[in-house]
């Protein structure tokens, strides 16, 4: 793992996003309290960060909420069901960023309603990432500030892999992308990772997984990302 790195990200600079816009995020809570988020990608599966799932300090009761957008005042379109299977990648290891990539599956299966969908995953592991993609989440608004209490959402920039190689040297694997601004500003923290970060160009599709990120919105370190498209096999071997 990146030194000094905040591995559950949270979203600094986004703006609060309306109810079903995201219907696909979820709320992966520790006893009732959020920690991190993920994607519904059927209606039993929710693919997150491994370090969401499988870390040693993660030993309360799982559950994973959808449809809603206000932690403390969920509604009745929310849907909260049990973690009943955790499965994180046999490469991932909290020492390092790569292969940070889980699935959680629930008790029973989510309803399909207007503020709860399934996101589609990238066609095939030669999808190519666009320019620009939007990352949600609950994280918390500056660094080591407390959680939102609202879905955020955040537009960003993909960078070059180049340019990520050259930011964070060794530590970055061709397993890995980032995304963000150079300037600073705008990024995950906090309570956003495993998060989704949606891209357009093929429709509307979980294209990476917030991972790591060196702080929060600090300038010429953007947030760091598992890319969903390199993992696509890996994905379908254990959900079906």
């Amino acid at each position: 793992m990146l030194a000094n790195a905040f591995p559950d990200g949270r979203i600094v600079g986004g703006v609060a996003a309306k109810l079903g816009d995201y219907p696909y995020i979820v709320s992966i809570r520790e006893d009732g309290n959020h920690f991190c988020g993920g994607a519904l990608i059927t209606w039993r599966w929710i693919l997150t960060a491994a370090h969401c799932l499988c870390d040693a300090e993660i030993s309360g009761h799982l559950t994973v909420q959808a449809g809603f957008i206000y932690q403390d005042a969920p509604g009745s379109c929310s849907q909260e069901k049990d973690v009943v299977q955790r499965i994180c990648h046999a490469n991932y290891t909290p020492d390092l960023t790569d292969n940070d990539i889980g699935l959680a599956k629930v008790n029973t299966e989510f309803t399909l309603s207007k503020t709860v969908d399934i996101i589609a995953l990238p066609s095939s592991g030669a999808y190519v990432l666009p320019q620009t993609a939007v990352v949600s989440g609950w994280g918390a608004l500056t660094e080591n500030g407390e959680m939102s209490n609202i879905l955020y959402e955040l537009r960003v920039n993909i960078l070059p892999w180049n340019e990520c190689n050259d930011i964070y040297i060794d530590e970055f694997s061709d397993l890995l992308i980032c995304a963000g601004f150079m300037q600073g500003g705008n990024d995950t923290c906090q309570g956003d990772s495993g998060g989704p970060l949606t891209c357009y160009n093929e429709g509307r599709v979980l294209c990476a997984i917030v991972a790591a990120g060196q702080g929060c919105a600090r300038p010429g370190f953007p947030g760091i990302y598992t890319p969903v498209h390199k993992f696509l096999d890996w994905i379908q071997q254990n959900i079906n």
